[in-house]
């Protein structure tokens, strides 16, 4: 291979890992967020500290 082509290459990956990451961060709050609803539903005190314990639950 060319040395332009795998430098295309490597580009892409590492747009794929990107993404990846950032869809895996989104699933982690999703998450975290259901967590809290479920945890809410049976014992409304804890969704307070649940929220101080994960700050990314707050940002969506």
């Amino acid at each position: 291979m060319h040395e332009i082509e795998l430098t295309e290459i490597l580009k892409i990956a590492q747009e794929g890992e990107a993404k990846l990451k950032d869809m895996s961060n989104h699933a982690t709050t999703m998450s975290e967020k259901w967590r809290v609803k479920t945890n809410t539903s049976i014992n409304p005190e804890n969704a307070e500290n649940i929220h101080r314990q994960d700050p990314k639950v707050e940002l969506l």
